[in-house]
C-alpha cells in the first residue's frame, strides 16, 4: 500500500500488436521505453495483442506482461478479449494507455475509452505506406478519443494531420539510440572476411518497402569497381527467398551474405565501411540511427523522416528511391574517398549524440505523458486561459506567451492569445503566429494609454467566451486586465518578465504596476530569482509570487537552415550576432564600441543585430560613427530564428538587465558559443567557462576580450556549445515550465471555488 504522503505513481499500460523479439524498430523502442522509464514516477504494464508468448528480454524487466492472443480485432474473440481488457484497465486504475501499431491503436482506443482511462496516447511509427481507405477511416473514428499522438518524424506528423487531427494533439518524439550499445563492443570481429575486403551493410526486414532489391542492382556496378566489395544483409522476412534468387540471377552470390536476424547489430556495424538504407518508405528508421551511432557513412533514400536526420553531404548522403544507379555511384564515392567517408561518419555520430539520444527521447515522452496525466480534468470542460499582452513586437515575453499557448491548447486547457491593439503602435505578430497553430485569437482596439472602451471590450470578451483565468504579460496588459477581470469577476494571473527601470517615465509605470500586482492579481510569476527578489523588495507579498523559469522546446529534428551565403556573407567569415529588442537595456552600444578593435583583429568578421525597437536609428548612427557600416547588418525581426541560429558562430548578449532571455535559451539549444552579461537570470544559464563566457554589464573591453577568445579558440567554442545545449535540455525544458503554470492555474481555480 502506498503511503498517503507520497505522490501516486502513474499507472501506464503499453499495448502493442506483436513483440516476438526486440530487434524490430517499434519492438526495440517499446523494450527501451520500459527499461529506461522512471519507476519512481511510473508503474508500467505490457499487453501484446496478437500473441500469447512474452520475449525473454521483456520478462527480465520486472513488470506485469501478458499476451492476449487476439486474432481479428473485429471478431467475436476480439470483442470477448476487449471486454476483459476493459475490466483489467478498470481494476488496475490505469492512468495512461499507450498503443503501438494499427490494431492496437484502434482496438486499444475503443476499449480504453470504454474503461474511462483518463489519457489515451498512440505512437505512430511509419508514413502509412500500407494504409488503405478503411484504415484511414478507422483512425478518423478513434482519433477523437486519443489525447496525444506521438509521431516519430515530421513526415509522420504530416500524415496524422491529414486525418483531421489538430496539431496541438500531435507531438514529434524521434526514435532514440542507446549509444552504450555502440561504445562497449568487444574487440574481436564477428564476421570473418577476406583481407582488403570492403563491407557494405544493410539492416532491415526483407519486405518490398525496405528496397533491398535496388541495393542488389546497385551491387553489380559497385563490384565492377571494387571486386572485393561484399554486401552484408541482416534481417529476415517474406522476400528473403526472392532476394536470394535475385542475387543469384545477378551473379552476386559470392558477394552477398544473408545473415538472417541478428542480436549483435552494433558489433556487425563496427566492421562496415558503408551502410545503406534503400527504403521506399520510412517513418524514422532505427537502422539509420544505428548506422549513425556506429559512426558509419550512410547512403539513404530521401523518403519519410530520413531527410530530417540526414543533411545531404554533411552527415550522410541522400538519394532518390528506386534509383540503383545513383545508389551505386554514391557507395563507390564513399569507398574511393575515405576522408569523406570518415567525415560523414563522424558528423553522423555527432547528430545522434545531439538529437537522437535514447534516454533524452524517453524523458521527453515521460514528461509529455506526465503532463497529460496532470492535465486530465475531472470536469468535462477544459480550463480556458486568455493570455493578454500590449505588444511592441515579437520578443521574449511574446515568445513565452506563444509557447504556453501552443503547449496549453489541448483537451484539458484551451488557450486564447489576446493583444491590446494600440492604434498608434500596432503590433499583432504574436496573434499572427498563434493563428498558424490554430489558436483562438482576439485583438482589443485601444486609442490611447488608457481607453475604457478597451477595458469594456476585454470584459465582454472574457464573459462571452467563458474564460476561467486571464494571464497578463506586461505592464499595460496588467492594468487593463485588472479592470476587465474585476468587471467580469474572473481571477487574474500575471508574469513579470522584467522591470527594466529605463528612465523616469517607465519607472512611474512600474510603480503603478507594483500597486496593480499587490492588490488586483491573484498570483504573480517571476521568471528569475532576481525578478522575484525585486518584487519582494518593492512590497509584493512573497506568498503571491511563484518562481517559474522560462523553458524551451527541445530542437525538433533538422531545419532547412540558412547558409551564410544566403545573406551575402562568405563561408569563412565569422558571424557574431545579437538577438534582442533594439532598446536601451539590451546594451547593443557596448558591442558597437568594441567593433573597431574586433574588426582590426578579425577583418572578415560580420556582426548582425536581429530585432527591432526604438533605438534602431541611434544604433545605426553609432555604427556609422565607428566606420563599421559595411560590417554590421541590421536584420530586423525574423519570425523563423530556428533557420538562422545555425549560421551564427558567436552570440553576444550585452544586456544591462535581463530576466531569463528566450533568445539565450534558443541559442543554447542550438549549441551556440555565447558571451553574456552577468545580470538577472542570465547567471543561472551561463556558467563562466562552462556553458559560455560571463562578462560585466556595460563593459566594452570585456566584450572585446570574450569575443576574441572564442574566435581564436575553436575547441573552446565547441566545448562551451556542447555544455550549453546539454544544460538547456536538462534544466530548462518547456515541459517543466508548462507544468509550473498548470499547477498555478489549478491552484488559482481551487482558491476561487472556496
Amino acid at each position: 500500500m502506498e503511503h498517503s504522503s507520497h505522490r501516486k505513481k502513474t499507472r501506464l499500460v503499453i499495448l502493442i500488436d506483436v513483440l516476438k523479439d526486440i530487434q524490430g524498430g517499434a519492438e526495440r523502442q517499446v523494450y527501451e521505453t520500459i527499461r529506461l522509464i522512471d519507476r519512481e514516477k511510473f508503474t508500467p504494464f505490457l499487453f501484446i495483442l496478437h500473441q500469447t508468448s512474452i520475449p525473454a528480454e521483456i520478462s527480465q524487466l520486472k513488470l506485469y506482461a501478458e499476451g492476449l492472443g487476439v486474432g481479428r480485432i473485429y471478431g467475436i474473440d476480439g470483442f470477448r478479449q476487449g471486454a476483459r481488457f476493459c475490466q483489467i484497465l478498470k481494476d488496475k486504475s490505469v492512468d495512461i494507455l499507450l498503443t503501438f501499431h494499427f490494431a492496437s491503436d484502434i482496438w486499444g482506443a475503443y476499449w480504453g475509452k470504454k474503461a474511462g482511462v483518463p489519457v489515451i496516447a498512440s505512437s505512430r511509427r511509419d508514413s502509412g505506406f500500407w494504409r488503405k481507405k478503411h484504415h484511414v477511416q478507422a483512425y478518423k473514428l478513434v482519433n477523437k478519443w486519443v489525447n496525444r499522438i506521438f509521431a516519430v518524424s515530421e513526415a509522420v506528423k504530416q500524415m496524422v494531420l491529414e486525418e483531421g487531427v489538430p496539431s496541438s494533439k500531435v507531438e514529434v518524439v524521434y526514435n532514440g539510440v542507446d549509444l552504450k550499445r555502440f561504445d562497449e563492443l568487444a574487440k574481436e570481429d564477428v564476421l570473418e572476411v577476406p583481407e582488403g575486403a570492403s563491407l557494405i551493410g544493410c539492416v532491415g526486414n526483407f519486405t518490398e518497402t525496405k528496397g533491398q532489391a535496388y541495393l542488389l542492382e546497385a551491387a553489380v556496378k559497385v563490384i565492377e569497381k571494387f571486386p572485393k566489395a561484399y554486401f552484408i544483409l541482416a534481417g529476415d522476412g517474406v522476400l528473403k527467398e526472392h532476394l536470394m534468387r535475385k542475387a543469384e540471377e545477378l551473379g552476386l552470390l559470392d558477394h552477398v551474405v544473408f545473415l538472417g536476424k541478428r542480436g549483435d547489430v552494433p558489433a556487425l556495424l563496427k566492421q562496415m565501411d558503408v551502410c545503406v538504407l534503400p527504403s521506399l518508405s520510412e517513418g524514422l528508421s532505427n537502422s539509420l540511427l544505428e548506422y549513425m551511432a556506429a559512426g558509419k557513412p550512410v547512403v539513404a533514400t530521401a523518403v519519410g523522416g530520413n531527410p530530417e536526420v540526414i543533411e545531404d553531404g554533411v552527415n550522410g548522403i541522400l538519394v532518390a528511391q528506386k534509383d540503383s544507379e545513383t545508389l551505386a555511384a554514391k557507395i563507390i564515392l564513399l569507398l574511393e574517398d575515405r576522408r569523406l567517408a570518415e567525415r560523414l561518419g563522424r558528423k553522423a555520430r555527432e547528430t545522434v549524440e545531439q538529437k537522437f539520444n535514447l534516454e533524452a527521447r524517453v524523458r521527453q515522452m515521460e514528461n509529455s505523458l506526465e503532463l497529460l496525466r496532470k492535465q486530465a480534468p475531472d470536469q468535462k470542460q477544459p480550463i480556458r486561459i486568455m493570455h493578454l499582452i500590449s505588444s511592441g513586437g515579437f520578443f521574449g515575453a511574446e515568445r513565452v506567451m506563444l509557447s504556453l499557448g501552443k503547449s496549453l491548447n489541448n483537451s484539458a486547457v484551451e488557450s486564447i492569445m489576446a493583444v491590446i491593439h494600440n492604434r498608434r503602435n500596432p503590433h499583432l505578430e504574436v496573434i499572427e503566429e498563434a493563428r498558424k497553430h490554430n489558436i483562438q485569437v482576439f485583438a482589443a482596439p485601444c486609442s490611447g494609454k488608457l481607453d475604457f472602451k478597451t477595458v469594456k471590450a476585454l470584459a465582454d470578451y472574457i464573459s462571452s467566451q467563458g474564460i476561467d483565468i486571464v494571464h497578463s504579460h506586461n505592464i499595460k496588459a496588467n492594468f487593463m486586465a485588472a479592470l476587465a477581470c474585476r468587471k467580469a469577476k474572473v481571477p487574474l494571473v500575471a508574469t513579470n518578465h522584467l522591470w527594466t527601470k529605463a528612465g523616469l517615465k517607465l519607472a512611474l509605470y512600474e510603480t503603478i504596476d507594483v500597486f496593480i500586482l499587490r492588490h488586483f492579481v491573484k498570483k504573480i510569476v517571476a521568471v528569475s530569482e532576481g525578478i522575484r527578489q525585486d518584487m519582494t523588495r518593492r512590497g509584493i507579498p512573497e506568498k503571491k509570487i511563484r518562481l517559474i523559469i522560462n523553458g524551451i522546446a527541445e530542437e525538433q529534428g533538422t531545419v532547412e537552415a540558412l547558409k551564410k551565403s544566403d545573406l551575402g556573407i562568405s563561408d569563412e567569415s565569422p558571424v557574431i550576432a545579437v538577438v534582442a529588442r533594439l532598446s536601451w537595456e539590451k546594451g547593443h552600444r557596448y558591442l558597437i564600441d568594441a567593433l573597431p578593435d574586433l574588426l582590426r583583429e578579425f577583418p572578415e568578421a560580420v556582426f548582425i543585430f536581429f530585432g527591432e525597437g526604438p533605438m534602431r536609428r541611434e544604433l545605426e548612427k553609432m555604427v556609422r560613427s565607428v566606420h563599421a557600416t559595411e560590417k554590421v547588418l541590421f536584420a530586423g525581426y525574423q519570425p523563423e530564428m530556428e533557420k538562422i541560429y545555425p549560421l551564427i558562430d558567436v552570440l553576444v548578449q550585452p544586456s544591462l538587465r535581463e530576466g531569463v532571455p528566450m533568445s539565450l535559451l534558443e541559442a543554447m539549444s542550438f549549441g551556440k558559443a555565447i558571451v553574456a552579461t552577468d545580470t538577472g537570470g542570465v547567471r543561472g544559464l551561463i556558467r563562466h567557462k562552462d556553458t559560455g563566457l560571463l562578462i560585466r554589464p556595460g563593459s566594452c573591453s570585456d566584450i572585446r576580450e570574450a569575443v576574441s577568445a572564442l574566435l581564436n579558440d575553436p575547441e573552446l567554442r565547441e566545448r562551451l556549445s556542447k555544455a550549453a545545449r546539454h544544460l538547456v535540455s536538462e534544466k530548462f525544458s518547456l515541459q517543466k515550465m508548462v507544468e509550473g503554470y498548470v499547477d498555478l492555474y489549478q491552484e488559482v481555480l481551487q482558491e476561487k471555488s472556496r
